[in-house]
């Protein structure tokens, strides 16, 4: 019997082993499993802040990007608990595309990417017992305000020289300018210089172009009424345009010509558009009443239904010399974005303000660069 006892205490001994074994894998995996359910939980709050501060640097006022971030922080939970993000944690700086590199330390008014982190302190489930220290957890992320998109819906049927946006661009800049030949695309030192400009040094004015001079030429002081959708488009496919006063005032009006509903055209960069001839004055101004300047206009401030100066999206085109009899065709440079401010609309000058500046879409990102960018997370 001895012997038999003696191995009956190694089982027991070698149960206990077995047990604490088991105990601390058993711990390891539930206190790992809750730290990754923590993790995913922190880093959808940072992605979440991260693009709403992204969002802010597109809109006025720029400065609201701290708060926008941890307001969006904030609607997450951890556990059940709010998260809370201190502001040494929203950080404003620029992002490299090619690189993928973040280089903090930008303005409001210079950034294009915003990066959160997330932060908490977790004390373990089970590993307590085991004497294991609190766990600190970060997730990171950065969104980027830097994307353009190539193709965008709800287009106005109004087409102005892409030189305008350059010029102004390129003043700011300092760098030479050619009124007449400067089609050089954008860049993203372009798009930050338009964030940087001021509302008066993105301002233009423009008249409606009539489009039956006799030497054949473009004004570069005027837009000019389009037929949409494009009469052909980048991938060479022909497209169906459609023609005269009615459609173009109903396009400007955003309303379908058939039954009056909502209805959006697309046009990307590329594409080619057909001008209307003459000034149609008379669709222009009952198309921007209809649709877009519902209240003030006339000769004064124009606002939307929402009080505010509205945001159009126009295209670019890169022709400034000839034009042919009546309608001509001009392919699009740039997708252009601008807040319409003022509008004349008295007889047959119809002039519109405007403030250039970068604006929010969700169009697919091209190779090149527009005023209509997207918000991305990069990292």
């Amino acid at each position: 019997m001895g012997p038999l006892r003696n191995r009956r205490g190694v089982i027991a001994i070698f149960t206990v082993l077995l047990f604490l074994a088991l105990l601390t894998i058993i711990a390891v995996v539930v206190d790992f499993s809750r730290m990754q359910f923590m993790r995913n939980q922190m880093q959808t709050a940072a992605d979440a802040a991260a693009l709403a501060g992204a969002v802010q640097l597109l809109r006025t006022p720029k400065t609201d990007y701290l708060a926008q971030s941890k307001n969006y922080a904030a609607a997450n939970t951890l556990l059940g608990s709010t998260i809370v993000v201190n502001d040494t944690d929203v950080v404003l700086g620029n992002w490299n595309g090619p690189s993928r590199v973040f280089t903090p330390g930008a303005s409001p008014t210079t950034a294009d990417a915003v990066q959160v982190t997330v932060r908490h302190s977790s004390s373990y489930l089970m590993a307590n017992v085991l004497g294991w220290a609190p766990k600190k957890i970060a997730t990171r992320s950065v969104a980027w305000a830097g994307p353009s998109v190539s193709k965008t819906n709800c287009m106005k049927p109004w087409a102005m020289w892409y030189g305008l946006l350059r010029r102004a661009i390129n003043t700011y800049r300092g760098i030479p300018i050619n009124p007449t030949t400067d089609t050089a695309s954008l860049n993203q030192d372009d798009l930050q210089a338009l964030r940087e400009m001021s509302d008066a040094q993105r301002t233009f004015n423009l008249f409606l172009g009539a489009t039956t001079k006799k030497d054949n030429t473009l004004n570069p002081g005027n837009f000019y009424a389009v037929d949409l959708p494009p009469v052909q488009y980048a991938d060479g496919t022909d497209g169906d345009p459609l023609t005269g006063g009615g459609a173009y005032r109903n396009a400007l009006a955003g309303k379908d010509s058939v039954d009056g509903s909502p209805i959006c055209y697309d046009v990307g960069v590329g594409d080619v558009l057909q001008t209307e001839p003459g000034q149609m004055a008379g669709p222009t101004r009952q198309g921007v009443q209809d649709g877009i300047c519902t209240q003030g206009g006339g000769s004064g401030q124009c606002l939307g239904p929402d009080g505010t100066n509205p945001l159009i999206k126009s295209a670019f085109w890169s022709q400034t010399t000839n034009k042919g009899e009546g309608k001509f065709t001009a392919a699009v440079a740039v997708i252009g974005s601008f807040k319409l401010i003022n509008w004349s609309g008295s007889g047959n000058d119809v002039g519109i303000t405007g403030v250039f500046q970068p604006i929010l879409d969700n169009g697919p990102v091209g190779t090149g660069n527009t005023t209509l960018q997207k918000v991305v997370l990069v990292k």
